[in-house]
């Protein structure tokens, strides 16, 4: 199983020698070679493709899309390269800034709905008062 995710790997990176994922996967040649032979690559290959934002299920099985974002595959074929992955810093921003933008416009609701509420009470108050 190691050999056709190592084959996907090389595939997506552009890269074609074991020595060039072991360093990918920060292994030295040697010891990557080694758990090649004894079979112990594939928790270290599935946490590269979680890192990258590769689909694990084309990664296990060559089925679908190689990548979980189509971005990522959009950014691939245009540089004909290995593309960056997000930068997670900026993901979080942007999940920040949307959580924020979404409480803002449930706060302009409440406001207005309070404002209505005074309105209401207002008008009947003057009503009282007339009476």
């Amino acid at each position: 199983m190691d050999f056709f995710i190592i084959s996907r790997i090389k595939e997506i990176t552009h890269l074609k020698h074991d020595k060039q994922i072991a360093e990918l996967i920060n292994l030295s040649p040697t010891d990557f070679n080694n758990r090649k032979k004894i079979g112990t690559l594939l928790p270290l290959l599935i946490d590269w493709g979680i890192h990258e934002k590769v689909n694990l299920h084309w990664l296990l099985t060559g089925e679908g899309d190689p990548y979980v974002y189509k971005e990522m595959k959009d950014i691939r074929e245009v540089n004909n390269e290995y593309p960056a992955p997000p930068d997670p810093i900026d993901q979080i921003m942007q999940g920040f800034a949307q959580l924020f933008k979404d409480q803002k416009k449930e706060n302009e609701k409440s406001h207005d709905l309070c404002n209505k509420v005074l309105r209401k009470f207002s008008d009947l108050e003057k009503k009282f008062k007339k009476m």
